[in-house]
């Protein structure tokens, strides 16, 4: 269990499922997970939770926009650690990150 980095929207109940990588600052998630990414049951239905908590810290996420996971654990919902690309840019990025 993490405690709630700042004053945070989210519920108890999301921060109970984070816990923090020791050896490179990642925020991991630790419940549900769909294709690596974390799920989170909130108001009916399953949210990314990478996309919640990065929203919740303050950050926009612009139109058309994706978020990267520059330290590249998709589990991983540190907000410093996420970045708004467009798709394409995203793509680009993860086969560079392949070689």
């Amino acid at each position: 269990m993490m405690q709630s980095p700042v004053s945070t929207n989210l519920p108890k109940r999301f921060w109970d499922k984070v816990t923090p990588a020791m050896f490179n600052g990642c925020w991991l998630w630790t419940a549900s997970l769909r294709k690596g990414y974390g799920r989170f049951w909130m108001n009916g239905k399953y949210r990314t939770s990478h996309i919640l908590s990065y929203r919740d810290a303050g950050y926009p996420i612009p139109v058309g926009a994706e978020l990267d996971h520059t330290c590249t654990n998709k589990n991983c919902v540190n907000p410093a650690h996420l970045f708004p690309v467009t798709h394409q840019e995203n793509i680009i990025r993860a086969s560079r990150r392949a070689r």
